[in-house]
């Protein structure tokens, strides 16, 4: 286990805590720079077998950058999370997608830092979706609706961090504890209803307590049971 980790060792007790946030919203700029430091030693350890560590250094610290240089105003905020509330077939996500240009800035801005590392193939494929927007909002509505197997993976690993970048912040701008229990209890996201990518037991203020981490705003949501109504 790394030491910046904030996760307790499973034989590890602990005394509880006394109050429960039942939601733990980002905050970005902190997030990205442990996350780069975990991968960079991860990158590191495993030597000239961890290029894939290294190209995800370079994609965290183009989000790291984007976001510092070009924060999600309040109107796309507002936007983003009217799009959360609401549950939209394909065409009617696609054409809101069109409609919100941060993700697709910040998917271009993504490419232009991670292509040079990347063999050309692979940069070109990224750079002609930028291209073209339309194809590029269908194919991040097939991501958003998990339809994973309609997209090219090497595209979907740049398209969902840069959806990540614009759904993370509109979801700690808009902020608020006042959730009701029974939906922070989800098995999916109780901020924009994406799929956990990990369950974690936190350490710190939090120690003991189990978190499930969201894949796509960065929100943590406690959960007591991660396998329960899954």
């Amino acid at each position: 286990m790394l030491h910046s980790s904030d996760i307790v060792a499973p034989d590890k007790r602990t005394p509880g805590v006394a109050k429960i946030d039942p939601v733990i919203f980002p905050v970005l700029d902190k997030l990205y720079a442990r996350r780069i430091q975990r991968l960079s030693t991860q990158a590191d350890a495993l030597g000239e077998n961890g290029e894939y560590f290294r190209f995800l250094v370079h994609l965290v610290q183009a989000q790291q950058q984007y976001i510092a240089q070009n924060p999600l105003g309040p109107d796309e905020a507002a936007t983003v999370r009217t799009l959360l509330d609401q549950k939209r077939d394909h065409a009617h996500l696609q054409a809101s997608l069109l409609n919100i240009p941060y993700w697709q800035a910040a998917y271009t801005a993504l490419v232009g830092q991670v292509a040079p590392i990347l063999p050309s193939s692979v940069g070109d494929k990224l750079a002609a979706l930028s291209a073209d927007k339309e194809q590029l909002a269908h194919t991040a509505t097939h991501l958003l609706h998990l339809d994973y197997s309609q997209v090219d993976a090497g595209v979907s690993v740049v398209l969902w961090a840069a959806l990540s970048t614009c759904w993370a912040q509109a979801v700690s701008l808009g902020q608020t504890q006042d959730l009701p229990p029974s939906t922070t209890q989800s098995a999916h996201c109780p901020c924009c209803n994406a799929p956990p990518v990990a369950s974690l037991v936190l350490g710190g203020a939090r120690e003991g307590l189990r978190y499930l981490q969201c894949s796509l705003c960065e929100a943590r949501w406690h959960r007591t049971c991660c396998l329960c109504g899954l």
